[in-house]
């Protein structure tokens, strides 16, 4: 299994961002990859620019550690394997946001 590992800075209070990354079905407004997201029950389904759907099923959203986890169900990427997660803490006046994705096959990545 290959994981996949991104640090990301951002210059805004920690609340603000989570209230971002939080709102799971306005993920398209976050990614510039995606074109059109929103949530169905427990899943979120995304378009990307290409036209392409994925199919994601919210695991856990939670509000005290700040972290939203998911998993892909269905996508044009031939994962075997596919799960990731946001984490968003503080950092002296600003955020840092981390995202975990791990996938089979290690090609994926």
């Amino acid at each position: 299994m290959a994981t996949i590992y991104k640090k990301m800075k951002v210059d805004a209070p920690v609340d603000q961002v989570w209230n971002k990354v939080s709102d799971v079905g306005g993920i398209s407004s976050l990614m510039n990859v995606l074109s059109e997201s929103h949530v169905e029950g427990d899943n979120r389904v995304c378009t990307t620019t290409d036209g392409q759907k994925i199919e994601e099923k919210i695991i856990s959203l939670d509000n005290d550690l700040k972290r939203v986890s998911y998993t892909i169900t269905n996508s044009p990427f031939g994962f075997d394997f596919h799960t990731s997660s946001w984490h968003v803490t503080p950092e002296g006046n600003g955020t840092v946001v981390k995202w975990f994705t791990d996938v089979k096959p290690d090609g994926a990545a």
